[in-house]
């Protein structure tokens, strides 16, 4: 996402700046840009929260349903 950004951030800020002549409404734009992003992000992160808690293996990543088995195995280092 972020070599997206970097890739066509700089493209629409050229061809905003050049359709309204000010540096203002680009800023703008990259602004909603962020708090779009920022919204997107924690959407995301709780969703992926729910699935922990009610266990839907397709939001939640192979490695932490790993640690999770091993944590109920008692395997050593588990402080159990």
């Amino acid at each position: 996402m972020g070599n997206l950004g970097g890739f066509f951030g700089p493209s629409i800020v050229g061809v905003i700046k050049d359709k309204t002549g000010s540096n203002v409404a680009a800023l703008v734009f990259l602004g909603g840009a962020l708090l779009t992003m920022a919204v997107l992000t924690l959407a995301v992160a709780k969703s992926k929260s729910v699935a922990r808690r009610i266990g839907i293996p397709s939001l939640v990543s192979h490695a932490e349903i790993g640690r999770n088995e091993l944590r109920a195995r008692g395997s050593p280092g588990s402080g159990r």
